[in-house]
This record gives C-alpha cells, structure tokens and sequence, in this order.
C-alpha cells in the first residue's frame, strides 16, 4: 500500500505562502498541456527553483536539488559507470563512506546497485527535475572526462553550469 503524500501545491500554500490564485492558475494549465506541475510554476515564476525544491522535498522525503546551485565531487563519477548512469537516469553527487547519493527524476523507483557488490540499501536519493537529469549526467561525465577524473579521481569538485531547460 503506497503512503499518501501531500500534493505539492498545499505544501506551496502552508509551508511557503503562496496564495491559491497560481496555483489553480497552473492546475488549469496543466490539465490541458499535460506538463509538470513544479515547470509551469517556475515558468510563470510564481515560484523559485529554490522553492521548489524545498517543497518537493518535504512531499518525497528525499533531498531535492538545483543542479545549477550544486557542487559535486568528480571522484563520485567514479563509483558509478556511465552505462549504468545514463541507462537508470541517475547521477551520483555524493559519497560517505560506503554510501552512494544519487540525483535521479524518480526517487519511488527501485534501482538496481551501481555497485556490482553493492546492496539496494548501499545508496540514497535525492530528487532531480526529470527534464535536467540526463542532461547533468551528459554534463558530469563530459567534465569529468575534460578534468582526467577518470585517470586520477582525486577530491576535486565541481559546479554545475546553469542548467538548460529540457522537458520530457
């Protein structure tokens, strides 16, 4: 039985005051170009990437993250072959200790280890826009490839350029 989250628009009202009025607004706009809920709210910037992630992050109990305010370790690359990146849409920012955390669009849905040794419990995730998730992963192995983090995966870090707004 799946839990009952909150819908993002009442988290926008009561944790972060936005009034109803862009929020029907967006609603009404969604019905009839089916697109995200959170992409037409930015749009119309009746709310920020910021926000919005802040909301997102209370409704899936996961951390949320705007790529384009985001400072990743290269080495994190490292732990996770590109293939598996691209093919499970996931971007590993982050490692402690035997932890991976991972930037994915769907954070409910179940992966697959990166690790070959590695168990389900072996990563956390944190929220992406879907649009921006391949589009960082394209970016973090590309930069990676330009830094030589494959040949020496030292502690060096980086930031994401500001992102290209891409929908799916």
């Amino acid at each position: 039985m799946e839990e009952k989250r909150d819908l993002i628009g009442q988290i926008l009202i009561s944790r972060f005051g936005l009034t109803e009025w862009p929020i029907v607004f967006a609603l009404n706009k969604q019905a009839k170009e089916k697109v995200r809920l959170c992409s037409l709210l930015l749009k119309e910037k009746a709310a920020t990437e910021e926000v919005l992630a802040r909301a997102l992050s209370i409704q899936l109990g996961v951390n949320a993250l705007v790529m384009s305010k985001t400072t990743f370790l290269l080495s994190a690359l490292t732990e996770v072959p590109e293939e598996f990146a691209r093919r499970e849409s996931v971007l590993p920012v982050q490692v402690i200790g035997n932890i991976i955390v991972l930037a994915c669009a769907d954070p409910s849905r179940r992966r697959s280890s990166p690790r070959s040794s590695g168990s389900p419990e072996g990563g956390r995730a944190a929220h992406l826009r879907r649009g921006d998730t391949q589009a960082a992963i394209e970016r973090a192995y590309h930069i990676r490839e330009i830094a030589g983090a494959a040949s020496s995966p030292g502690r060096r870090s980086t930031r994401f350029p500001e992102t290209t707004r891409t929908s799916r």
